[in-house]
């Protein structure tokens, strides 16, 4: 339970959470609606508070089979508009690594926290590590770099999971969260600020020269594609089209 406490009037609400608590208040108040995971140690914590705070909102969260259809749903869920967060460690991210890719090509905005342990494989599991950087950026074929965000308190996985899902949606991508075992179990008061991003349509949320992203559901046919593609979705390899 995320619970709280009102200090005197005039003082900011504070709350003794942990980070695991403190990504999923910030994926709240970011407007997160869809959440699909795996448990895999040390992120489960944040699977389980997800699964218990998304009823709440009349979100959805979901327990995936695997770390790949977990994904693939949140794929799916920022499709049809949805605003979308999964969270693993490091052989989690390996699996969503094609994933990713389709992600990126597709243009679906997708937040993933990726709680770092000790690697490769199945490693030091309840031990922390750090080894995750270079993957999260590069982890997927094509060379494309993805946008990253690591906190360094309780406090910053708050107000950065709002940043990555602002940006998730600013640039039509998937944006990762790059924390690690420590700082998600750790326990800590947080002075809790006004981290809900601005109400608005998300067509007027995106960054100049990036489409607006239309869900399926719409009046309109919509298309999405793994390939290269214009920005009605169809299919092209010219150059000056692709860049």
């Amino acid at each position: 339970m995320i619970e709280s406490a009102e200090r005197d009037s005039g003082h900011a609400e504070r709350e003794l959470i942990t980070g695991a608590m403190a990504v999923v208040r910030g994926a709240l108040a970011a407007g997160c609606n869809f959440f699909a995971g795996y448990p895999i140690t040390p992120a489960t914590p944040i699977l389980l508070h997800m699964l218990q705070e998304m009823p709440k909102i009349g979100g959805i969260a979901v327990q995936g089979e695997d770390e790949i259809s977990s994904i693939g749903m949140c794929l799916g869920a920022a499709a049809a508009g949805l605003r979308a967060m999964t969270a693993t460690s490091g052989p989690g991210i390996s699996l969503f690594s094609e994933n990713l890719g389709l992600a990126i090509m597709a243009e679906l905005p997708l937040v993933i926290i990726d709680v770092q342990r000790l690697g490769p494989a199945t490693g030091g599991a309840t031990s922390v590590g750090q080894g995750d950087v270079q993957f999260v950026r590069w982890g997927t074929g094509g060379g494309y770099p993805l946008i990253v965000l690591s906190p360094d308190s309780v406090e910053s996985c708050l107000s950065l999971t709002v940043e990555a899902f602002r940006l998730a949606h600013r640039f039509r991508c998937p944006v990762v969260l790059l924390t690690d075992k420590e700082i998600i179990l750790d326990r800590t008061t947080v002075e809790l600020g006004d981290h809900d991003l601005e109400e608005g349509d998300q067509r007027e949320t995106t960054a100049p020269g990036v489409d607006p992203l239309v869900p399926f559901g719409s009046e309109m046919p919509v298309r999405f594609t793994g390939s290269t593609h214009d920005p009605k979705a169809m299919i092209t390899k010219d150059p000056e089209v692709v860049d």
